[in-house]
């Protein structure tokens, strides 16, 4: 076989091409999650007046008022939660 730079001599180029185009909509997704965590240390930072960032770095975060305890949640919310990433899984991996 000749050498042919920029093309992987195991999977046909088919493949390859598939493979790239679920690269980049993973890629994507993961910079939607980086967005939407951007928002939320902003949302907390300007709306609740906590600074979340200072937490990150030094791992300590300032004490909070005294709350009640929050009592734990039924195992039934689960459910949603793992359906949306079963979807999700299904969407990233179906063929297409």
């Amino acid at each position: 076989m000749a050498s042919n730079p920029g093309r992987c001599r195991t999977w046909s180029f088919e493949t390859s091409r598939t493979l790239a185009e679920r690269h980049e909509t993973i890629f994507n997704i993961l910079l939607g999650f980086m967005a939407l965590h951007i928002a939320a240390v902003l949302f907390y930072l300007f709306a609740k007046r906590t600074n979340l960032i200072a937490a990150m770095i030094t791992g300590r975060r300032t004490a909070i008022t005294r709350v009640a305890p929050v009592a734990p949640a039924s195992i039934w919310r689960i459910w949603p939660g793992v359906a949306l990433a079963l979807l999700a899984v299904w969407l990233v991996t179906r063929t297409g």
